[in-house]
């Protein structure tokens, strides 16, 4: 008796936790596509840098900005999985 009302809550409870992994799923998709998004503006902005560049140093300031944007965002990523 005691393993047949086990096996039933077990069988009404895994949709529950089947349906909180899928929310955590799309929670995770959706922030790792803002990250990649964000991502790839500042590669954008890099290669538009680049492209427009006519000198070493004008070159040498578009790598400096890319770093800059780079450690930001590591920065910015790093304190919210603090916050978490």
């Amino acid at each position: 008796m005691k393993m047949v009302i086990f096996s039933l809550f077990l069988l009404t409870t895994a949709p529950l936790f089947a349906n909180e992994k899928s929310e955590n799923l799309d929670e995770m998709k959706a922030k790792l596509t803002e990250r990649l998004d964000k991502r790839i503006s500042q590669l954008q902005e890099t290669k538009s840098c680049v492209a427009s560049a006519s000198t070493k140093e004008e070159m040498k300031k578009c790598r400096e900005k890319n770093k800059m944007n780079r450690q930001g965002l590591h920065k910015r990523q790093g304190e919210k999985k603090k916050e978490n």
